[in-house]
């Protein structure tokens, strides 16, 4: 009986580290969730092996739960492209989309209209149904989008499947936080035949991608709290192989984060931050909320003549500003810029980028935000406020607006 008992304890010794390692892994969704995704990428583009691009891109995709329903996520997202412009005024808006997906628990998207070229990778990563050992492994099917019309002016959107490998890890401490480990592998494949290219695709023209390889190494990293990931960092390698005989490589890293968000009550904090200003004799900043958030136009705000430089009377009403912004350093920023129409809409673009890039430039010498964390777009003078045929139109029409962003 001692001998049976000795035994019993003995395997239940063995079994009990495996099933207490033994993780469930599931997306959770609440309604009114708001979180924001922002993924830091370095890339290099190659035309037949040789280097002719290199440049830096942040992701960012801003994320609201719209409603759940069985334990699935309605979502919507803003996916914004900003590129970087090495003059240490950070990242300027190059483009967005707006999409609406449901996913499941299991990482799993709902069928997407053929043409939606976002998410542009679809369920990864995907979780099984069962718990996860550490060390234990699995693979499932996902699929990829490739959208021909920025790079190729082809309009149409490639959809390749592929093979998806996990492993889970185990437990790791990044900063203060207890997070899950998972490596995702996965390489792509996909050949186009040139005889059916003619029937299939007339549109395509002479050059189009006749063959697309890639790689893709992921560390992600889990936060089974949340039921959504807190961090990633990957690297990756696609070669696109046109008809023409010329093949472009885009390979590099990147580094992503979660960012939760939390409500903001933007009435509230436009009043707060209008009564401030006021009480301290600040007439010429206009507050106001909307969808995205808090936006501060700054309506007197002074450049040198068709310049980018500012006043030097201009530092002290960004120092007051900057004191605003540290009280929501939560929330990433948006900085905008505005002209008066002199000269070609093209001349007014470039110089409204500029502006905006000088004051977030100052943001970031100033530590106020880091580069990731704010983002410039110009307007050139397609966005007046007042007529270009007077001077208080003028007046109203050279501005820069900064937006606290809700998410």
């Amino acid at each position: 009986m001692r001998v049976r008992l000795k035994r019993a304890i003995i395997s239940l010794l063995l079994v009990l580290p495996f099933g207490l390692n033994a993780v469930e892994f599931r997306f959770t969704y609440e309604e009114g969730d708001h979180y924001r995704i922002v993924t830091e990428v370095s890339e290099t583009v190659k035309e037949n092996d040789k280097i002719i691009y290199s440049t830096e891109i942040l992701n960012r995709i801003a994320a609201t739960v719209t409603g759940v329903t069985d334990g699935r996520g309605d979502i919507e997202a803003l996916y914004q492209i900003s590129e970087h412009l090495h003059d240490g005024s950070g990242y300027q808006w190059s483009s967005e989309d707006e999409v609406a997906f449901t996913r499941d628990a299991k990482g799993v998207y709902s069928e997407l209209p053929v043409d939606t070229a976002l998410p542009s990778v679809r369920n990864v990563p995907r979780f099984p149904d069962q718990d996860i050992a550490i060390g234990e492994s699995w693979n499932f099917s996902a699929e990829e989008v490739h959208d021909l019309l920025p790079f190729f002016g082809i309009d149409y959107r490639l959809h390749i499947p592929f093979r998806v490998f996990y492993t889970y890890d185990g437990t790791v401490q990044r900063g203060d936080k207890v997070l899950d480990k998972i490596t995702i592998i996965y390489h792509i494949y996909y050949e186009q035949d040139p005889v059916l290219t003619v029937y299939e695709h007339p549109d395509w023209g002479d050059e189009y991608p006749e063959k697309i390889v890639g790689s893709f190494y992921q560390e992600y990293f889990w936060n089974r709290e949340a039921g959504r990931p807190a961090e990633v960092e990957d690297r990756f390698e696609y070669k696109y192989y046109l008809s023409t005989g010329v093949s472009y490589t885009f390979s590099g890293v990147s580094k992503g984060k979660v960012v939760e968000a939390r409500e903001m009550d933007r009435e509230q904090m436009a009043e707060d931050i209008s009564r401030e200003l006021e009480e301290e004799g600040i007439d010429d900043i206009a507050v106001t909320s909307d969808e995205e958030g808090v936006r501060l136009t700054l309506e007197e705000i002074r450049f040198l003549p068709d310049s980018p430089v500012l006043e030097d009377s201009e530092i002290g009403k960004l120092e007051r500003i900057s004191e605003i912004l540290m009280r929501y350093r939560d929330r990433d920023i948006l900085v905008e810029g505005h002209t008066a129409r002199f000269g070609t809409e093209e001349s007014c673009q470039i110089l409204s980028e500029e502006r905006a890039a000088a004051v977030a430039s100052y943001f970031q010498e100033m530590h106020i935000r880091d580069e990731s964390e704010i983002v410039t777009r110009g307007y050139g003078s397609t966005r007046p406020l007042g007529s270009n045929l007077t001077e208080e139109g003028q007046r109203l029409n050279r501005r820069v607006e900064i937006t606290i962003l809700e998410n």
